[in-house]
């Protein structure tokens, strides 16, 4: 990952694959405050997903850090429809193959937090129900993103909590 080095005061510390880097510059296109680091799953032990704790992001570089995580995890993804770049809601379903699908809503807690809340009816629903569910939610809102993750293998992991 490249990152304009001086946009940001790096305060670099190393905690349980914690770093955390503070903004200096209001140059920037995005606010974060922090990056949780995971390990990654089978062919690339040295690669790291990466999510972000801040609620300052915008949702089109929020979708393509997860199209550069998943492609470097051989995660199949594919951006369903293209929504505001800047504040569009995002919409994500994980296809779990045989088991169905899980359709999840990107939403703050309490606190300001990002979390996901499952949407469509449950934690796993049939692809006609998910399907419906994501054509409903586009027509209220044309800025959605919908996002689709092919994973019935469960390797993509949440950048938040189920709320």
């Amino acid at each position: 990952m490249l990152v304009n080095q001086t946009a940001f005061q790096w305060n670099h510390f190393k905690a349980d694959n914690l770093i955390v880097f503070e903004e200096t510059s209001e140059l920037s296109a995005f606010n974060w405050t922090q990056i949780t680091l995971v390990s990654a799953p089978l062919f690339y032990p040295g690669l790291r997903f990466m999510t972000w704790t801040s609620s300052k992001i915008k949702a089109g570089l929020w979708v393509q850090a997860q199209i550069r995580t998943c492609d470097l995890n051989c995660i199949p993804l594919m951006v369903r429809h293209k929504g505001d770049p800047d504040s569009g809601a995002i919409v994500l379903k994980l296809d779990r193959g045989a088991e169905g699908c899980s359709v999840l809503s990107q939403v703050r807690d309490l606190d300001g937090n990002p979390g996901w809340m499952y949407g469509g009816g449950g934690e796993l629903i049939s692809d006609s129900d998910a399907e419906s569910y994501i054509k409903r939610q586009i027509g209220r809102d044309p800025d959605l993103w919908v996002v689709e993750i092919e994973d019935p293998q469960k390797r993509y992991e949440l950048d938040g909590k189920i709320v």
